[in-house]
């Protein structure tokens, strides 16, 4: 248990990067596009705490259903060749 939550873990990491870099990028992208006084006063808030919770909410359900998808191919992997040695 202990060995897969570390797993999980480790693999969150990159992605929890490459979403704040995604999310931040995006944020900004919309924002120079946007008229600049705007943005200040109401498109960050609105994008930056709303739009970028939810894109790490769901970077990170993604990120742990992947995870946990490698982790149970590699273990199956393990066990499959473990019996095949044996």
């Amino acid at each position: 248990f202990i060995s897969m939550y570390h797993c999980i873990l480790v693999s969150l990491y990159p992605c929890i990067i490459l979403s704040l870099y995604r999310c931040i990028s995006v944020s900004l992208y919309y924002c120079i596009n946007v008229s600049l006084y705007p943005c200040i006063l109401v498109f960050l808030y609105h994008r930056i705490i709303v739009s970028f919770y939810h894109c790490i909410v769901e970077s990170v359900y993604y990120c742990i259903i992947v995870s946990l998808y490698l982790r149970i191919i590699v273990s199956s992997y393990h066990c499959i060749v473990g019996i095949n040695i044996s």
